[in-house]
C-alpha cells in the first residue's frame, strides 16, 4: 500500500488516500486519537521497520 496523501476533517478524523492498483484510488477513515494510540502500542523500529512488540 502506497499512501498518496491525507486530509484532516471534523471530529478528529483523518482520511488517508492510497493506491489500490494502477487504476483505483482508495480512502481509509480513522479517528486521529485512536490512530495515535495504535501507533504507540504497535511500534516499529525506525531503522529496520521490524515490529517492536509481540502478540
Amino acid at each position: 500500500v502506497f499512501s498518496c496523501g491525507a486530509l484532516t476533517g471534523k471530529d478528529d478524523t483523518v482520511a488517508i488516500y492510497y493506491g489500490g492498483n494502477d487504476t483505483v484510488m482508495n480512502v481509509g477513515l480513522a479517528n486521529i486519537q485512536i490512530l495515535n494510540e495504535m501507533c504507540d502500542v504497535f511500534r516499529l523500529s525506525p531503522l529496520t521497520g521490524k515490529h517492536l512488540y509481540s502478540l
